[in-house]
C-alpha cells in the first residue's frame, strides 16, 4: 500500500511541476551564456542601426518615458501584472 501511496505522490508531483513550467512558459533548456555573448557581439550593429533611424528611435524613447513616468506613479506593476496570464 505505502508503494502505491509513494508512485501516487511522485508522479502528482511531476504532473503539478509540469503544469506549473507549461503555464510560466518555462522550458527545461537553458541558453548558455557564451551564446548571449557572441549573440550580442555580431548583432550590435544592428542594435546600433536601428537606434540611429528615427522610425525606431523616437517611438522607443516616447515608449520608454512613458514606461518611467508609470513606474514612478506605481503603476507599471500593475499594468504589467494585469497583461500576464
Amino acid at each position: 500500500m505505502n508503494k502505491v501511496k509513494a508512485k501516487f505522490e511522485e508522479e502528482s508531483e511531476f504532473v503539478y511541476e509540469e503544469a506549473i513550467r507549461a503555464h510560466k512558459n518555462i522550458l527545461d533548456t537553458s541558453i548558455p551564456i557564451w551564446f548571449w555573448i557572441i549573440f550580442a557581439w555580431f548583432a550590435s550593429d544592428n542594435i546600433a542601426g536601428y537606434l540611429t533611424s528615427p522610425i525606431f528611435f523616437y517611438p522607443l524613447v516616447l515608449l520608454s518615458g512613458l514606461a518611467v513616468i508609470l513606474h514612478q506613479l506605481g503603476v507599471l506593476k500593475l499594468i504589467i501584472e494585469l497583461g500576464l496570464p
